[in-house]
């Protein structure tokens, strides 16, 4: 089997992009203007996160010839579970406060999160899961993914396919989704179905991983004129990622399925570019300090920024008080995620070092691992 030729490391510029994806989704929920499509955002999530883990899978086999499958799922616990708990438990401390009757629907709902189902249960019915606990369903997808794709990927090494034929399974993969997507929107499923299901989404999960798989592999372009392709094409995507995320209107998009089906490829592009043809104002961009820390902060953010807006907006009525209903929430959003991540989620990423499973850079960036 071919060894990886490179090790993914820590990379600046892949948090920055975190941080613009975050910031994305932010603006959407906070009713921006300049943020009707900021919930694309979740799909560059999905696409950095694909990419990121099956790079790390990949550099684990290339290094070790296997991949511990224990390792990885302490890792993923100890990345994830305290900030999230932390964050449960002081959403049903605050619903004891305020409406202590609502509290078996709050901790079943915080069963569902804390388990990755949620997506499933807003499936089945919307209103097991409270609305500030809504946006856990993209954590639910990826945590199922994330279930079945390293004992997948272990599978199909041990059989010895890799390489292009590996890139062609997953491609497959990449189209099913993707039709499966367009089948049932155009045959009138639900758009809970739609929207929440891993089968669906995996779409854009898959087109990450397959970019991991090739930069892994040195099969991204190293020739001139394909270093000259891969820039114009991350240039490329950038703005029409920006286009989108400016322009796009939640409740319009159907059915036109474009701004689905092209932001996850615009996103991979982006790290392709990133990874084999870094292109430097692009890279200077995405490094800049204030993108990184909020790539860095983005599971805190991600958490806290909908209860918050939701908060600010009642306390705060954005009809009434304007730009600073938003302003105050948003400062406060990043207080907390801040918080989460100094005081509740560093101190487990030094415990996750010691199951780092031999690589030789840690890394520490990627944060998915």
């Amino acid at each position: 089997m071919q060894q990886a030729p490179f090790q993914l490391g820590y990379r600046r510029s892949l948090d920055g992009l975190r941080g613009i994806s975050i910031l994305a989704v932010m603006a959407f929920h906070a009713d921006l203007v300049i943020g009707g499509g900021g919930f694309l955002g979740v799909d560059m999530f999905f696409v950095l996160s694909g990419f990121l883990i099956t790079a790390l899978l990949c550099e684990e086999w290339g290094s070790r010839g296997g991949i511990n499958l224990r390792n990885f799922y302490v890792r993923r616990l100890l990345r994830l579970l305290p900030a999230l708990v932390f964050f449960l438990i002081v959403q049903i401390i605050l619903v004891l406060v305020r409406h202590p009757a609502d509290i078996v629907l709050w901790l079943r709902a915080a069963g569902y999160v804390v388990l990755y189902v949620a997506n499933w249960a807003l499936l089945y019915n919307p209103a097991l899961i409270p609305y500030n606990l809504g946006h856990t369903w993209s954590l639910s997808i990826e945590e199922q993914f994330y279930l079945i794709w390293p004992f997948l990927l272990l599978l199909l090494f041990r059989r010895g396919i890799a390489g292009k034929s590996l890139i062609r399974i997953v491609g497959g993969g990449i189209l099913g989704a993707a039709l499966l997507y367009l089948a049932l929107w155009s045959g009138g499923s639900p758009f809970t179905r739609v929207y929440f299901s891993l089968d669906t989404r995996a779409y854009a999960l898959l087109i990450g991983c397959v970019t991991g798989m090739m930069a892994s592999w040195g099969m991204l372009p190293r020739s001139a004129a394909g270093i000259r392709a891969l820039r114009t094409g991350s240039v490329a995507a950038v703005l029409l990622l920006c286009v989108m995320v400016v322009t796009v209107v939640y409740q319009k998009i159907y059915p036109f399925h474009l701004p689905f089906l092209l932001a996850a490829p615009a996103m991979a592009a982006i790290i392709a570019g990133l990874i084999a043809a870094p292109l430097r104002p692009l890279t200077a961009l995405l490094e800049l300090p204030p993108l990184v820390w909020m790539g860095r902060l983005s599971y805190g953010l991600y958490l806290w920024h909908y209860p918050i807006y939701t908060f600010g907006n009642s306390a705060l009525p954005r009809d009434r008080y304007g730009a600073f209903s938003t302003i105050a929430s948003t400062v406060a959003i990043i207080l907390v995620a801040a918080g989460s991540y100094y005081l509740v989620e560093r101190p487990f990423y030094r415990l996750k070092k010691k199951f780092e499973s031999g690589r030789t850079t840690a890394p520490a960036g990627s944060k998915v691992g």
